[in-house]
């Protein structure tokens, strides 16, 4: 798990599995009266410097929901790959926003 706090309390966490190739963000909470805060972003920002640091070139941001509104914070991390049926693929938020 890695948390974080404000104040003394605990805000933000993150399940993350370390792998061979990158970190896993397999399930994230937060604080929900602190939406202001961005604190799924600031939890991403945070992974990718500790991916960075460990030497790991990929960070995978976990489970997402297209049109989730609780999920949409995610799309603004490019470039990205999305797992489907072929395997991996570049995902282009442009195409599907069309």
């Amino acid at each position: 798990f890695i948390t974080g706090k404000g104040q003394g309390e605990l805000i933000a966490v993150a399940l993350t599995d370390k792998m061979a190739d990158g970190l896993s963000m397999v399930y994230s909470y937060f604080n929900p009266d602190l939406e202001d805060r961005s604190l799924g972003t600031f939890m991403i920002l945070d992974h990718i410097a500790r991916a960075k640091a460990m030497g790991l070139p990929h960070v995978y941001l976990g489970y997402w929901v297209n049109g989730s509104r609780k999920m949409n914070y995610k799309m603004r991390f490019m470039p990205q790959e999305h797992l489907g049926p072929k395997g991996w693929e570049r995902y282009d938020h442009e195409a599907v926003s069309r």
